[in-house]
C-alpha cells in the first residue's frame, strides 16, 4: 500500500457541515479484496469530521471557528479487506482560516515551481514578490514562512528579497511535492494589509538508482509436460526511483541454456512462463539470466541489473519401462530347483520412484513352476520341469514402476524345455500271447508289439501324423497357438534293404495365429476421485486390456464412450486424463465405458469396462454478500436487542466448504452478530453513537481448508422524525362572554 505519511489542509471558518475538505485516495497493489480499500478515522477530534469509508472523502461535520480553535490533528486509516487485513495511516492537520470578513489581507497569490532532485543547498527555488511589490522600498514588504508541508525545513524565505532558498538537498524518494503558506505583510501604506501566499513545489526525480533483485542467484522449479502458459515465477525487481519512467522496470531474458524456445517472460509484469511443453528427459534444467531495467526516457540514462535463475524439471511419470531381456529362452528340463534359468531386465527413462521397477508374473501356463523376484527380476525354479508334461512354458511377464500412476510394460516370455533322455520305453501290456499257423510263409505278421517312450522327440501328444508311403506330414487334431507356439518334430525314414538303412531328420513347425481371443480388462469397473482445481492433463486412471493372441490380433487400442462429453481422453496406452477443466458445481461425477478393440484386419474382437469419475470439491469460492453495501434507515429511539440487519452471504462450494460464519472485521461494542445467521442486533442506544461507530465491517468466512472470507459493509442511519407539535380539534365551540366581565 502506497500512502503519504502527513498532509497539511485549510478550510474557511464558518462553512456549514459537509463542506469538501480533500480526498483521500490510497493504492494498494494486491487485486480483489486484498486491493480493496476501506477509510476510517482517528484521534479526539474526528467526531468533527467525516470520511467516507469508500471514497475518501474528508468532509466536515460542523461548523468550525477558527477563535475555538485554528488547528486540528487528525488520523486517518486505510485498510485493505484481506485476511488478514493490512493497515496504515496518515497524518493530517486541518488549519482553520479566518473568512473573507475577519482575516487582515487584502489578497492571496497563488505560486508553482518544480526543481531537480540533488540541487545543492543554498540553491534558488522561485520567489513570490510580485511586479507592484518589486517598486517598494527595501524593508516596506517583509515575507514569513507560517506553515505548509515542510515539516523538516528544507526551504526557507529572505524576510525582505521573497526569495525561497534550498536548505537540504530535495530528495524525490523522500517527498515529491511540497506546500509552502508564506504571509505576504505590506506595511507601506497606513493601513498595513497581510496576503498569504500559497507555493507548491514538484520536485522532478532524477535516475539514481537501478532495478535490484531480492536475491541472486533464484532457484526454481517447474512440473515437466506442465501446460504452456503455465506461470513459473514472477519477478520483482525493485527501483528506489520516484513513480514515472524512473521507477518502471522491464524484464527481458538475456541468455537461457540450453537454447530454445522453451521459456517467456512478460517485459512488463516480470511473469516467467512455458512457453513450449518440456521433458525432463530431454532438458532437466535451464540456467537464465534475467535483465531488469528502468525507463527512464533518454536511453543512455538507462540502469539494469541482471539475476542468474537457475531452473530445474521435475520429473513426471511419463515413460513406460522397456524390457531389454530376450524373450525366448531354452532351459534344460533337469534343472534344479532355486536354480535362477535368467534374468529379467527392463528400464525406465525416468526419474527417482517415477523409474525404480517391480517385476511379476502376471499370467501364463506353468507359471506355478517358477519364482520372478519383484526387486532383482531373477526368474528361478520353484517346481520340477518335466519336458513330457510340458514342452513349452509361455508367460507374461510385467514391469511396473513406483510412480503415484503407475506405468507398466508387458513382454511374452516363451520358454522351451529342453528334453533329457530321462525316460525309457514301456510296453503297453506285461505280457503278450500270439498264434500263428504253422507252415506260414517267412515274414507273417506274428504279433504287433506297442511301446512308448516319454521324451519329448517327436510327437508324443499325437497332434500329427505322416503318411508312411508319401511322407506328407498333416494334423490329427487342431492346434493351440496360445498352448504351444511351435513344435518339433523328428520324422525316420527306413528303407526296405536287408541290413535295413534309416536316417531321421527334424521338422519345425510354427503354429500361427488367428484372432480367436478377445480382450479382456481385469476390473469390470473403476470408480476414481478426482479435485477440481487439478490441471488439465491430470492422468486419472490408467487400464490395461490383455489379449492372448499374437501381433495385431493382439494389440489393443482404447476408446472412450461419447458419456465422457469430451471432458476425458484415453492414449494408446490406456492412460485417462482430463481435456478440460472440472468444476464440480456444474457437474459433480461422470460416467462412460472405456472400449479395448484389438487390432485384427478382420472381425476384430472387444471389451468394455465401467468408468464412473467423482468430483471433489475445492474451496474455489468466496463467499459474496447479496447486499454490499446494506444501507439501513431505522429510528434513533430503536429499543436495545431490536434486530437492526441481516448480512447473508451465498457460497458456490458444498458442504463445509459452503457453510458460512459471520463476525464483525473489528471488535463493535454497541451492536453483536450472529455467526450463524449473519442478523445483527443493537445492544447500546444508538443516540449515544457516531456515524463511524454505525459503520460496520462484516466478514463471512466459509469452513474450507484453507477458508475463504469476503468483507461487507452495513451503513446504519438515523431516521428524521417529524415532530407534530400541538394540535387542537377541528371542532369549534361558540361560547358567549359579558362585555366587561371580570378576569
Amino acid at each position: 500500500m502506497v500512502l503519504l505519511t502527513f498532509m497539511s489542509m485549510q478550510v474557511i471558518e464558518g462553512n456549514q457541515p459537509g463542506n469538501l475538505v480533500t480526498t483521500l485516495q490510497a493504492k494498494d497493489a494486491d487485486e480483489g479484496e486484498n486491493g480493496t480499500v476501506i477509510y476510517s478515522l482517528a484521534g479526539p477530534w474526528a467526531q468533527l469530521f467525516s470520511l467516507h469509508p469508500t471514497s475518501g472523502e474528508l468532509r466536515t461535520a460542523t461548523v468550525l471557528y477558527r477563535l475555538e480553535r485554528h488547528e486540528y490533528e487528525l488520523t486517518a486509516l486505510a485498510s485493505d479487506r484481506g485476511h488478514p487485513p493490512q493497515t496504515t495511516s496518515l497524518a493530517i492537520r486541518v488549519q482553520v482560516l479566518s473568512s473573507a470578513n475577519s482575516l487582515p489581507q487584502s489578497g492571496s497569490n497563488s505560486f508553482t515551481f518544480s526543481s531537480m532532485e540533488g540541487k545543492a543547498p543554498g540553491s534558488i527555488i522561485g520567489s513570490v514578490v510580485s511586479q507592484d511589490q518589486s517598486s517598494r522600498a527595501n524593508g516596506q514588504v517583509t515575507y514569513t514562512l507560517v506553515g505548509g508541508t515542510d515539516v523538516d525545513g528544507r526551504f526557507v524565505v529572505d524576510r525582505f528579497t521573497g526569495k525561497i532558498y534550498l536548505a537540504q538537498e530535495l530528495d524525490y524518494e523522500l517527498g515529491s511535492h511540497y506546500q509552502l503558506e508564506i504571509t505576504i505583510d505590506d506595511l507601506s501604506t497606513a493601513l498595513p494589509h497581510s496576503t498569504l501566499a500559497i507555493v507548491d513545489i514538484n520536485i522532478e526525480d532524477r535516475n539514481e538508482y537501478a532495478p535490484q533483485f531480492a536475491e541472486d542467484p533464484i532457484t526454481l522449479v517447474i512440473n515437466e509436460n506442465a501446460a504452456v502458459g503455465t506461470s513459473i515465477y514472477t519477478f520483482q525487481a525493485v527501483d528506489k526511483d520516484g513513480s514515472g519512467p524512473n521507477s518502471q522496470v522491464q524484464y527481458t531474458l538475456l541468455q537461457q541454456t540450453p537454447p530454445g524456445n522453451f521459456l517467456h517472460i512478460d517485459s512488463m509484469t516480470g511473469t516467467l512462463t512455458a512457453a513450449a511443453v518440456i521433458d525432463r528427459e530431454t532438458t532437466p534444467f535451464f540456467l537464465l539470466v534475467v535483465q531488469a531495467m528502468d525507463q527512464t526516457v533518454e536511453r543512455s540514462q538507462r540502469k539494469s541489473s541482471a539475476v542468474t535463475v537457475r531452473v530445474f524439471v521435475t520429473d513426471e511419470n511419463d515413460n513406460e519401462p522397456q524390457f531389454l531381456s530376450p524373450s525366448v529362452l531354452q532351459v534344460m528340463e533337469d534343472q534344479p530347483i532355486s536354480n535362477i534359468i535368467s534374468y529379467i531386465v527392463a528400464q525406465d527413462a525416468d526419474l527417482g520412484e517415477n523409474s525404480r521397477l517391480s517385476y511379476r508374473i502376471k499370467s501364463g501356463l506353468g507359471a506355478n513352476k517358477l519364482r520372478l523376484n519383484p526387486t532383482t527380476g531373477a526368474l528361478s525354479i520353484v517346481k520340477e520341469l518335466d519336458c513330457e508334461e510340458q514342452s513349452w512354458i509361455n508367460l507374461t511377464i510385467e514391469a511396473s514402476d513406483h510412480g503415484t500412476f503407475r506405468r507398466s510394460a508387458t513382454q511374452l516370455l516363451h520358454i522351451q524345455l529342453i528334453d533329457v533322455n530321462d525316460e525309457v520305453p514301456t510296453f503297453d501290456k506285461k505280457l503278450y500271447e500270439a498264434s500263428v499257423l504253422e507252415n506260414q510263409a517267412a515274414g507273417t505278421q506274428v504279433i504287433k508289439i506297442h511301446a512308448t517312450d516319454r521324451d519329448q522327440e517327436g510327437d508324443a501328444s499325437g497332434h500329427f501324423q505322416i503318411d508312411r508311403n508319401t511322407g506328407v506330414l498333416s494334423t490329427n487334431s487342431g492346434l493351440d497357438r496360445e498352448s504351444v507356439p511351435f513344435y518339433t518334430l523328428t520324422i525316420l525314414a527306413e528303407d526296405r534293404g536287408t541290413p535295413q538303412a534309416s536316417s531321421t531328420v527334424s521338422v519345425h513347425v510354427t503354429v500361427l495365429d488367428i484372432n480367436d481371443n478377445t480382450p479382456a480388462f481385469p476390473e469390470s469397473s473403476y470408480t476414481i476421485e478426482i479435485g477440481e482445481d487439478n490441471a488439465v492433463g491430470t492422468v486419472l486412471l490408467e487400464v490395461s486390456a490383455t489379449d492372448g493372441d499374437e501381433g495385431s490380433n493382439g494389440d489393443v487400442l482404447y476408446y472412450l464412450s461419447s458419456e465422457s462429453q469430451g471432458m476425458f481422453h484415453i492414449d494408446q496406452e490406456g492412460r485417462i486424463s482430463t481435456v478440460m477443466s472440472l468444476d464440480r458445481e456444474k457437474q459433480p461425477s461422470y460416467t462412460f465405458l472405456v472400449r479395448g478393440v484389438d487390432s485384427a484386419p478382420s472381425d476384430p474382437r472387444s471389451c468394455t469396462a465401467r468408468v464412473e469419475v467423482n468430483v471433489k470439491d475445492v474451496n474455489d469460492h468466496s463467499p459474496h454478500f447479496v447486499i454490499d453495501p446494506l444501507i439501513v434507515n431505522i429510528s434513533k429511539h430503536t429499543p436495545v436487542n431490536h434486530l437492526v440487519a441481516t448480512m447473508k452471504a451465498d457460497d458456490k462450494d458444498f458442504g463445509a466448504n459452503a457453510s458460512i460464519f459471520y463476525r464483525f472485521l473489528r471488535a463493535v461494542s454497541g451492536f453483536t452478530i450472529n455467526s450463524f445467521t449473519g442478523e445483527i442486533r443493537l445492544l447500546s442506544p444508538l443516540s449515544s453513537m457516531s456515524q463511524s461507530e454505525r459503520t460496520l465491517f462484516v466478514v463471512a468466512t466459509d469452513q474450507g481448508s484453507p477458508a475463504l472470507s469476503s468483507t461487507g459493509v452495513v451503513m446504519i442511519h438515523l431516521r428524521e422524525e417529524h415532530n407534530p407539535g400541538l394540535r387542537f380539534r377541528r371542532s369549534i365551540s361558540n361560547i358567549p362572554l359579558a362585555e366587561n366581565s371580570a378576569a
